[in-house]
């Protein structure tokens, strides 16, 4: 599965592992196995937006990322209540295998695209990244970098440079494996 979160503010999510920097020059470590770790923990999130912004929350949305509803779709009653009770401002899900063309989470993420922009460059937001590290976290990390060049007017290598500075900045987290 795949999961993507946006936030605005850090103590919107849990704990997160895997500060997979790639090829950035930073790899200090804080814990036995060698990882990064962030914690961000939060009190209580299940607030409505209106109570959520008020407390600095700020929005939260997710993007998650499966093959078949019936058979993949983990936490899916979870999932639509963070959604309905305004926990989460926005959930967006690909369901890959359930129509001709493939459909993933960074597919969703481009036709959203000026707002994935608006929450992570306008807003400052955080984005979590969960999931498979061989293609997935590649692909949305393309996919980010694309929306940044379309609706930010940024070179490829502005774009690049921005995504490597959210990432100094414990702004672009990838919790990934392969």
């Amino acid at each position: 599965y795949q999961a993507l979160a946006i936030t605005r503010h850090p103590s919107s999510v849990g704990a997160w592992r895997g500060m997979d920097y790639h090829s950035l020059e930073e790899s200090d470590s804080d814990d036995e196995g060698g990882r990064r770790v962030v914690n961000t923990h939060h009190k209580n999130r299940s607030v409505s937006p209106k109570s959520s912004n008020e407390h600095g929350l700020g929005e939260v949305v997710l993007y998650f990322g499966c093959q078949n509803r019936n058979i993949d779709y983990l936490y899916k009653e979870d999932l639509e209540r963070f959604e309905k009770d305004g926990t989460l401002d926005a959930l967006h899900i690909a369901f890959s295998r359930e129509q001709e063309e493939k459909v993933y989470v960074q597919h969703l993420m481009e036709a959203n695209g000026e707002e994935v922009h608006r929450m992570l460059v306008e807003k400052k937001g955080y984005f979590f990244v969960c999931g498979d590290g061989t293609r997935m976290a590649r692909d949305v990390m393309a996919s980010v970098i694309r929306i940044f060049q379309k609706h930010g007017s940024l070179s490829e290598d502005a774009a690049r440079k921005h995504v490597i500075e959210m990432m100094k900045e414990k702004r672009y987290v990838q919790d990934i494996w392969s």
